[in-house]
């Protein structure tokens, strides 16, 4: 055996004694580090499970969001349809309602027809009748095109003809078969005329 310094003791495969005590407080160190690493691993796991479920409940809401976001347009969208529809089917409620008068009016003269009015009390009735109806269609901006004695435009005049004229200039309308209107002077229907040539 060699000599072998004070306090050492070793066992047959030259292993010093202390060597267990020096193992033991490695495993213990390593199960300590293991059980922290455990913990915090734990403590991590935890912290990401909260973050998840987290973020699961805001991915709710929002697609909740998106859902009533949707669901609001397609009522707006429903909704101005149905304005729409509604504006396109009395559209013409304030004409229809000034032209009431004017038919109760023929209704009238109609009757008095009937029951032996004179002529001039129909005249009366019908004129009566005329204004209504051009109050109406003035109160629409609706206005009759000018047509005899101006001079032909395609945009406001139809020629049905020409008529030979020395008392009148090529090209300036003679006579309307049927009266033009426009309105907000726009062209509803051209007036139908013959032109002098």
């Amino acid at each position: 055996m060699m000599d072998q310094p004070f306090g050492s003791v070793t066992s047959n495969d030259d292993v010093p004694l202390n060597a267990d005590a020096e193992y033991d407080q490695e495993m213990e160190d390593l199960l300590t580090a293991v059980d922290e690493e455990q913990s915090s691993d734990q403590v991590n796991i935890e912290t990401l499970l909260q973050r998840i479920e987290a973020l699961e409940a805001a991915n709710r809401e929002l697609e909740n969001e998106k859902l009533r976001t949707i669901a609001d347009g397609q009522n707006f969208r429903r909704r101005m349809q149905e304005q729409a529809e509604s504006t396109r089917k009395f559209a013409n409620e304030s004409l229809v309602r000034d032209l009431i008068p004017a038919l109760d009016n023929f209704e009238r003269t109609l009757l008095a027809l009937e029951k032996g009015a004179t002529l001039e009390n129909l005249v009366i009735g019908v004129k009566m009748i005329d204004k209504q109806i051009r109050d109406a269609l003035r109160d629409l901006k609706v206005e009759r095109v000018a047509a005899v004695g101006e001079p032909f435009d395609p945009e406001f005049h139809e020629a049905i003809g020409t008529v030979p004229s020395d008392s009148v200039e090529s090209g300036v309308v003679v006579d309307e078969l049927e009266a033009g209107y426009t309105m907000h002077g726009r062209v509803l229907r051209a007036a139908r005329v013959r032109v002098a040539e």
